[in-house]
């Protein structure tokens, strides 16, 4: 029987067919790919900004009404109870500072032991959010259709307005019921709204109150 060899056109022919297949297949692969990371990358926002909201929503959740709680140029300090941490000076009551580090543009928190003494004391700094490029608070007083009957201390002290204001003092002796957060991220027209209940703020601001001389940069 003769033997048959493949021809130089059959063989042009076969790998025509092979190079076409191949060609297919990386097209779909690239084409597979780059749709992978176009999703990835709108979704990876919205993976971050959802586990920002569960940070502040826990964090808000134990925040503690008293004396300090005020707004500052970029951010808002108040006391809150960090549970337990490997370090003892910044486990339970702690004062936190949440604000805008335009440096790095991030929403940030900074955690220190309360002030009871003069002395070095352990901080600790948290990125919430990153590509932040503002941060601004609102804060909600509640009408008061009756009012209380003044402590005779806290005469003299100014009380905010009935409503939302964007600032709030430190002599203020009551403090808000509501808080939000609007965060402009890098690339979005839009804020993002971060909206929070706080406990009992009607709080009559019996506890201690403690002062400071002056705002300590993070």
């Amino acid at each position: 029987m003769r033997r048959r060899y493949i021809t130089l056109i059959e063989m042009l022919i076969s790998l025509a067919l092979l190079s076409f297949l191949l060609s297919s297949l990386f097209f779909w692969y690239r084409h597979l790919t780059i749709r992978h990371d176009t999703l990835a990358k709108t979704k990876w926002p919205l993976t971050e900004e959802r586990y920002c909201d569960q940070r502040l929503q826990k964090l808000f959740s134990q925040i503690q009404l008293q004396s300090p709680f005020f707004t500052t140029r970029d951010g808002l300090v108040f006391i809150f109870d960090n549970g337990p941490h490997p370090e003892p000076l910044l486990s339970h009551h702690v004062l936190g500072r949440l604000y805008y580090d335009e440096r790095n543009n991030t929403l940030s928190l900074g955690v220190w032991p309360l002030p009871k003494e003069e002395q070095t004391s352990p901080s600790e700094n948290l990125v919430l959010l990153d590509h932040v490029t503002s941060l601004n608070f609102e804060l909600y007083y509640p009408p008061q259709p009756s009012k209380k009957t003044v402590d005779p201390e806290k005469v003299g002290y100014p009380v905010p307005n009935e409503g939302w204001q964007s600032i709030w003092q430190q002599a203020y002796p009551v403090f808000p019921a509501l808080l939000k957060l609007h965060v402009t991220r890098e690339g979005k027209e839009e804020s993002l709204v971060f909206a929070f209940e706080l406990p009992d703020g009607d709080g009559d601001g019996d506890e201690e109150l403690i002062s400071y001389a002056k705002e300590k940069k993070v």
